[in-house]
């Protein structure tokens, strides 16, 4: 029995180079679609919360720094809840923009927890740390429950989650409200809202 070697020949040789070629180029093409979508994903995710009212001069250094580091973080945490449930109610399928804005929740409720851990919160701050606090509770469930729904494709259990982001935004509202009443001379006004 004689034994031929396949000898490859300069076309087939060509050619799977050239469908290589073409594998790379698809690819790097998908990657380039990819990172454009993250980035537009990431640009509409951004609200504009306003700015908070500015503090009075009657706090003290420790009370006015804590002031200006937490007031804007909440304000922000109220508009971007509001917006997920929004995105909830009306069942969106925009996952891109619904994940960033998770993803800027969970940022900022780090940063405040961070913050609060490391230097407390003063007296005159402690009603607005709690409502803060129980809203970053209901935010991060609510996160949780319209995920579930996403994982399955349940539109239905995503807007369940309404409800819950709901209360979130509320405790969110009540914590700007204590804050600025205590921090600011405009005293509860919510801030300079223009994203909402």
């Amino acid at each position: 029995m004689r034994s031929r070697l396949s000898v490859p020949s300069p076309v087939s040789a060509n050619s799977g180079r050239r469908r290589r070629l073409v594998v790379i180029a698809v690819l790097l093409c998908l990657v380039a679609a990819a990172a454009y979508v993250s980035v537009k994903g990431l640009r509409t995710s951004s609200i504009d919360a306003g700015t908070p009212p500015a503090s009075v001069p009657e706090l003290s250094a420790d009370e006015r720094a804590y002031y200006e580091f937490v007031a804007p973080r909440l304000l922000e945490l109220s508009a971007q809840s509001q917006a997920l449930g929004n995105a909830a109610a009306a069942k969106s399928r925009n996952l891109l923009d619904i994940q960033a804005r998770g993803d800027r929740v969970r940022t900022l409720v780090r940063e405040l927890d961070g913050h609060t851990d490391r230097v407390g919160t003063p007296a005159r701050f402690a009603s607005a740390t709690v409502a803060y606090r129980a809203g970053a509770e209901y935010a991060l469930v609510a996160m949780r429950e319209a995920q579930q729904g996403f994982l399955r494709l349940d539109w239905d259990r995503v807007a369940a989650s309404v409800p819950t982001f709901a209360a979130g935004t509320d405790q969110f509202n009540v914590a700007v409200n204590e804050i600025e009443k205590a921090g600011s001379r405009a005293g509860g006004s919510m801030g300079t809202p223009s994203g909402r």
